[in-house]
């Protein structure tokens, strides 16, 4: 039975908290902690976003049978790398073949193609529904890195180790179709027929067995393949059935293409299509041995999990940024009604971090309603210094004048940062209230040092407020001959003795 996420009761829960009792999605367990607390965590465990403790992997569990993925099997081959492998490896045998190196090249590529589809079969059945990419290590397995960055050298070891598994893989379809040419020819095509059923009905447990062992002497064992058939019981025959029925699509395609086609790009079109059925064929398979690891024995790990619909693009390991991960385990408390833990969380995590580099508008937009919901109002003001700083870099000017003025409801005296002060005093007076203006202003002629070119400018923005929107003349004039008697030599001299001869 499929079990939802504890926080997300939309997606389906992949790790279960032995203590808790609770079962959590991918994206509510903390993986690698380490930067904010203090305390090292395993990235190779998932934690409990309540109590901090490992959890159990249960994500093979969750995923739907392998008949309900029919479909995307079909999609698999269309996706970005194993598409251009395919297209690649079909496109080379439009190469004149006359030449027997020619003919030697279409083999080693129809050899790299067979690799990897074997490569997508055992990713599949290891938990990773993304398919291969081209370029990945394994793939190229057999060429490492030098020290020198320009060349490469040849690991022998690997090299053989890698086509040795290929070479085996495809020694069983020789020894299949083997089976059946000496069936044609020795009893007749009835017993051909006979051996050619008995091949399709065998094939998918050798590969199963191949796979899992990765020795040929187990493929071929008829006594393992007796256990397995009681083992997976009738969903093996449905999906003997099901590869059997698709196998004649290549056949069928080909007829319908090369009516369309011009007669030079025959080849290519079939060596495509029966390579998307083989993709097709060995993803569905790999499917089936991750539903059916248990009874196979195939041991599964929660570090090649990957499904696009379980787990995001992102994998189950694949998240990187720390502070996001952070964010999750403050919304978990927050969820749970933990108000002053979240807030004991956050302020250790920011005394742990280095200055400048852990707030952000999200996590410091929670940390301030958190003190203000709990009434913390000291640490509030405190922190609304910092908030507001980051507003003004985010350049949301109402999110700034709405925090401010509730500031100003707490503490009057509240006085933020220099440079903030001084666009609070202009947009305020934009916003026409023009005592918070003049305020904003006059705190920040206070606390900036006499040489700063923006002081005389805030108290001509003061004066003139004083005069326009209050009505108090005589504080606009003692503020303008203040500022004439300091700064006579400023630019803003002159609009002051200008704006004086109007009173």
């Amino acid at each position: 039975m499929t079990k939802y996420c504890h926080y997300h009761p939309v997606k389906t829960g992949l790790w279960v908290c032995v203590n808790c009792d609770m079962v959590f999605c991918n994206d509510c367990g903390i993986k690698d902690f380490t930067g904010f607390t203090g305390i090292n965590r395993d990235e190779s465990c998932c934690k409990c976003p309540r109590c901090g403790l490992s959890m159990n992997w249960t994500g093979a569990s969750c995923i739907t049978g392998f008949k309900n993925r029919l479909h995307k099997s079909f999609t698999y081959p269309v996706k970005r790398h194993p598409f251009i492998c395919n297209f690649i490896i079909s496109s080379c045998i439009l190469f004149p073949a006359q030449e027997s190196v020619n003919r030697l090249f279409q083999i080693m590529l129809c050899a790299i193609f067979y690799h990897y589809a074997y490569l997508s079969l055992k990713k599949t059945s290891m938990g990773d529904f993304f398919p291969p990419q081209i370029v990945s290590p394994q793939f190229f397995s057999s060429c490492l890195p030098s020290s020198r960055i320009f060349s490469f050298r040849l690991n022998w070891k690997n090299l053989f180790s890698c086509w040795f598994q290929v070479l085996i893989h495809l020694s069983l379809f020789v020894f299949c179709f083997s089976a059946i040419f000496c069936a044609v020819y020795f009893a007749g095509f009835p017993a051909g027929m006979a051996v050619l059923f008995m091949v399709i009905f065998i094939l998918p447990v050798m590969l199963i067995i191949l796979v899992n062992s990765e020795s040929i002497k187990d493929a071929l064992n008829l006594r393992e393949h007796t256990r397995l058939y009681k083992k997976l019981g009738r969903d093996y025959v449905l999906l003997v059935l099901f590869l059997a029925f698709t196998g004649c699509a290549p056949a069928i395609c080909f007829d319908i293409v090369k009516t369309v086609f011009p007669e030079n790009l025959h080849s290519f079109f079939l060596v495509f299509v029966i390579n998307y059925y083989v993709l097709v064929a060995c993803h569905l398979t790999g499917c089936f041995m991750f539903q059916y690891h248990e009874q196979i024995g195939y041991a599964i790990d929660c570090h090649n999990f990957r499904d696009p619909v379980l787990t995001g693009t992102e994998g189950m390991f694949g998240q990187k940024d720390r502070k996001l991960i952070f964010q999750r385990q403050v919304d978990m408390l927050l969820m749970d009604g933990k108000f002053d833990e979240a807030i004991v969380v956050i302020k250790d995590a920011e005394d742990a971090a280095e200055n400048g580099k852990f707030w952000d508008n999200r996590l410091s937009d929670r940390y301030l309603k958190l003190l203000m919901i709990k009434k913390h109002f000291p640490q509030m003001l405190e922190h609304a210094k910092t908030h507001l700083d980051i507003l003004v870099k985010a350049g949301d000017k109402e999110k700034i004048l709405d925090l401010y003025l509730q500031c100003l409801d707490i503490d009057p005296s509240f006085t933020p940062h220099a440079s903030v002060l001084f666009l609070l005093g202009m947009w305020l007076d934009e916003k026409e209230c023009g005592r918070q203006a003049v305020c904003a202003y006059n705190k920040f002629v206070n606390i900036s040092p006499d040489d700063d070119p923006a002081v005389p400018a805030a108290c001509f923005s003061a004066a003139r407020i004083y005069k326009e929107n209050l009505g108090n003349h005589l504080k606009a004039k003692k503020i303008l001959q203040a500022l004439l008697g300091k700064y006579s030599d400023h630019a803003v001299a002159e609009d002051a003795r200008a704006y004086l001869k109007k009173f």
